[in-house]
């Protein structure tokens, strides 16, 4: 008998019901209460949000300038503004060494830190004493969000990693560390060459 391509593909639904009778059903499992409330991953600034800028606080996006300066000065306003806050890294590449971003904040409303341009970690090995290049710590509700893209510039320092012969090794810092934190949120940026790890999360509840 002749059948068709529709009829085909009943039968093989129908095999594949008869083939999954019989064993049991997977329990997924429930989703725990969305700290957000629903509210949008990226959008437009909320009513009555203030943006801190990194580019307000002198950062310069050439690529070269050493911004921790800048990056610290715009977190400390993002952390203690009572209002809800967000921090921004526009469009641009911004070099900057190890930054610490560290709480508790004042804002009881989440926190964005929104990445749109490109950063560049620093490649002196020296720098990075805590085993880190982003240390998120002791921050809470925060949501680390952007299309924007983290180079850790790896290639410039795997050279010095000889954990593959050495057991004794001292571990390459990770791009973003999140430690002592509870309701975090990270969604949407990119991650390139990290030195060590991409992101480490200890201590946390995301």
């Amino acid at each position: 008998m002749e059948t068709t391509g529709k009829s085909r593909c009943v039968l093989i639904l129908c095999f594949a019901l008869v083939y999954r009778e019989g064993f049991p059903s997977r329990v997924i499992p429930v989703a725990g209460p969305d700290p957000f409330k629903g509210k949008a991953i990226v959008g437009a600034p909320r009513p009555g949000e203030k943006v801190f800028n990194v580019m307000q606080f002198g950062a310069k996006p050439d690529g070269k300038a050493d911004n921790f300066q800048a990056f610290v000065a715009a977190w400390k306003a993002t952390c203690s503004s009572r209002e809800p806050a967000r921090f921004l890294i526009p469009q641009g590449t911004f070099k900057v060494g190890p930054v610490p971003f560290a709480g508790p904040c004042q804002n009881q409303a989440p926190i964005i830190f929104e990445i749109i341009g490109t950063v560049k970690a620093s490649t002196d090995p020296s720098e990075y004493t805590n085993g880190e290049w982003f240390l998120f710590e002791s921050v809470n509700n925060i949501k680390i969000i952007g299309s924007g893209t983290f180079d850790g510039q790896g290639a410039s320092v795997w050279k010095y990693n000889d954990c593959h012969t050495n057991s004794d090794c001292a571990q390459m810092p990770c791009s973003i560390k999140v430690n002592r934190a509870t309701n975090v949120l990270l969604h949407g940026f990119t991650s390139l060459n990290a030195m060590g790890f991409h992101i480490f999360i200890t201590n946390s509840v995301v």
